[in-house]
């Protein structure tokens, strides 16, 4: 036994077609979080193993919509910015304003 207390296990892995899962919405935010497994009943799994499962993320599906939303942030930042310059450059002149 490892003194991390990590166990070695057997472990038989089983790589799976894209006609034996399927990807789910279960909490409605527009992601899949749920995988759901289409396995045949005479398989050797026993009731109440534990599955591990590994997958390797690809694209965010809402990257367009997450830069827009950036993008407009920014922009109206910058524009209170260079209105916070322009009208303290109106009210005070030039002297006092790179003070």
């Amino acid at each position: 036994m490892n003194s991390d207390n990590t166990h070695s296990r057997d472990r038989n892995e089983v790589i799976l077609k894209e006609d034996n899962y399927s990807l789910t919405d279960d909490l409605g935010d527009g992601f899949q979080d749920t995988i759901v497994l289409n396995l045949s009943n005479d398989g050797d799994i026993d009731e109440n193993s534990i599955i591990e499962v590994s997958y390797e993320y690809l694209q965010d599906s809402r990257i367009n919509i997450k830069k827009s939303i950036l993008n407009t942030i920014r922009i109206i930042t910058l524009f209170i910015v260079a209105g916070n310059f322009i009208l303290s450059f109106v009210k005070f002149g030039f002297n006092l304003f790179w003070l």
